[in-house]
């Protein structure tokens, strides 16, 4: 008889305008983000794509080193399993934001005119899709991923970073997956300004879901699992670096399995999009910092 997998209890809580909902579930240890998502759809009747489920409670709160009793994450990663390993059934408080389709609103409260989704807002030249990953709003990553007057998928931000390393300095596997599975983008080789791509960020994160689905891309050869950022780190060494031993054998077969690659694209190194801010004189003759592990990949650019 097969062994029945060990189950743990979730608090859930709906938030919706002055109303709270508490429902005590079972779920399977090892359940993954959308199991989740569909048992909240199926007590709260609420579509998988418009919810906002929240980590939240003082382990949430040792994360992010603060002094608050209550502190918030989305749920995107660690998976449930590492919450559970972590901090046991006290980091299971999860509340549950109901966002419907809301493109139409969340440009006016970013204060872009009707239609105009090809915007540059303001000076950090962010796309409309930079913005919505960056505030954990997936539906409107959804929508603006099928809208045909929204052309700024590959578009990079005054930092040379595309939606994508967006998603993945933020932790955000769900706008991760949702950009790299539309036929739009393609940018998924770009380097930042600090000569990283979105796999460097993904090596330290360690999301072995999105970093697949970057290592099958027609675009990543085996040049770009070896490339070095600016401070001398590849991506095969921060996964070594932070322990990720699984997305370490992914790069490895994935670099058995790709062939010789092909020239160079002559857009692969890292270069200020339009509009660039100029350069101190100081800052030119600045000497850059010697290579240390891990540099600057906690730190999230906010445009």
């Amino acid at each position: 008889m097969a062994r029945r997998e060990e189950e743990v209890a979730i608090t859930l809580k709906l938030v919706s305008h002055d109303d709270q909902t508490n429902l005590k579930v079972k779920m399977p240890k090892s359940v993954k983000m959308m199991k989740v998502k569909e048992r909240v759809q199926a007590e709260f009747d609420i579509p998988a794509e418009e919810q906002i489920i929240l980590f939240r409670g003082k382990y949430i709160a040792k994360r992010y080193m603060t002094q608050k009793e209550d502190a918030f994450q989305p749920l995107n990663m660690p998976d449930l399993e590492e919450i559970v390993n972590e901090a046991g059934e006290e980091g299971l408080q999860m509340t549950v934001i109901h966002k419907p389709f809301r493109l139409e609103s969340f440009m006016k409260q970013e204060d872009v005119e009707e239609e105009d989704y090809d915007v540059k807002l303001r000076n950090s030249k962010a796309s409309l899709l930079h913005r919505a990953v960056r505030r954990c709003e997936i539906s409107v990553v959804q929508e603006l991923l099928v809208k045909e007057a929204f052309t700024r998928v590959n578009a990079r931000d005054r930092a040379g970073q595309t939606a994508l390393h967006a998603a993945c300095t933020a932790w955000q596997r769900e706008s991760a997956k949702l950009i790299l599975e539309s036929e739009q983008f393609q940018a998924v080789y770009k380097k930042d300004l600090d000569g990283r791509t979105a796999l460097h960020y993904v090596a330290y994160w360690g999301d072995l879901e999105v970093a697949r689905l970057i290592l099958a891309h027609p675009k990543i050869g085996r040049r770009h699992i070896l490339m070095e950022d600016c401070y001398g780190h590849t991506p095969m060494a921060l996964a070594s670096d932070c322990g990720h031993d699984k997305l370490l054998e992914a790069m490895q077969e994935a670099l058995a399995s790709k062939g010789e690659d092909e020239e160079p694209l002559a857009d692969e190194e890292p270069s200020r999009p339009s509009s660039p801010v100029a350069p101190r004189p100081e800052d030119e003759e600045e000497e850059k910092p010697p290579p240390e592990k891990r540099t600057n990949y906690d730190q999230t650019y906010s445009g």
